[in-house]
């Protein structure tokens, strides 16, 4: 059994797998194709800005993701700056201080099961007007199957956020 807690560990259950299951051939080329794909985005995104991005997993507390997950990863892998990815906490709560001083300028979150939930999500967020994010109109949701497993499909994710991050770069999809 596998339990992969970054990309370079996705990639290793695969051939891993691969490997168990007589399919070294197939593994290896699935990982040489994500492979590519994660080193085009690195390219691409190695001379612009880093955005500073909140990732909301909470609302009732604010909770968010911290260092040593793989989301933290992810949103750097795609560019940006995890407003909490300093922090020892996995899954820090954030107080209203806490966001306003943290100031992001993208807020992603988990999509949530009701509409209602989602009014709620954006409803939350107008109360800090003073941050980038809200200003400028820059809070996303992110398909949870994307990000909430460790799989292949987290490249998937990193290209989707870069593109949120830095929307003039080319999706490496073919």
């Amino acid at each position: 059994m596998t339990n992969p807690s970054d990309t370079a560990g996705i990639l290793k259950s695969i051939l891993h797998i691969g490997e168990i299951t007589n399919r070294e051939k197939e593994a290896g080329k699935l990982v040489e194709k994500l492979q590519k794909r994660l080193n085009n985005i690195a390219e691409q995104i190695k001379h612009k800005s880093k955005p500073r991005v909140f990732f909301q997993i909470g609302l009732e507390p604010v909770i968010t993701v911290g260092k040593g997950t793989l989301i933290n990863e992810t949103i750097e892998r795609a560019g940006g700056v995890n407003v909490a990815g300093l922090d020892t906490a996995r899954y820090p709560r954030y107080s209203a201080e806490g966001i306003m001083q943290a100031s992001p300028e993208i807020v992603l979150f988990a999509p949530m099961i009701h509409d209602k939930e989602f009014t709620a999500v954006k409803k939350f967020w107008q109360e800090f007007k003073g941050i980038p994010a809200v200003k400028n109109n820059k809070i996303y949701p992110v398909n949870t199957d994307l990000i909430s497993r460790a799989s292949p499909r987290i490249v998937d994710a990193i290209e989707k956020m870069a593109l949120i991050f830095h929307p003039d770069i080319k999706k490496s999809i073919p």
